[in-house]
């Protein structure tokens, strides 16, 4: 059954049951991420996998000839509610961080964009400043 990822928002049991803590900077926000995607799709996944899994509906796909279309459906509920699954492994995040890196550089030296997120942040202020006289 698929069902979003909750273990923040459950009492903690004694300790980490031998798991070593994790220091990076990347937990809070993986934790954060995983917060949102609990508050948005929860029950947008009990709901879809409900339906999904109603008898009347699971027999209209398969009398109709489709039983893929909604093993399908079943899986993608499943993607939907896990999320984003990262390799930890050294092969994958090195060219994780190639990727990620590469992007930053291309948009960090590309002075149109630069010159854009200036004016923006004038055009921000300028709209904060109006809505506190308002």
């Amino acid at each position: 059954m698929a069902s979003v990822r909750d273990g923040m928002s459950k009492k903690r049991e004694a300790t980490g049951g031998g798991r070593a803590l994790d220091y990076s900077l990347n937990v809070g926000l993986r934790d954060m991420r995983d917060v949102i995607r609990v508050i948005a799709l929860s029950e947008a996944v009990d709901n879809t996998q409900r339906v999904l899994r109603h008898r009347d509906v699971s027999q209209a796909f398969l009398d109709t000839g489709n039983g893929d279309t909604l093993q399908t459906l079943e899986l993608w509920v499943q993607d939907v509610a896990t999320g984003r699954v990262a390799h930890q492994d050294f092969v994958n995040s090195l060219f994780r961080a190639a990727k990620n890196n590469f992007t930053m550089s291309r948009l960090f030296w590309n002075f149109k964009t630069v010159i854009l997120q200036a004016t923006g942040l004038g055009q921000s202020a300028a709209a904060r400043h109006r809505g506190f006289h308002a």
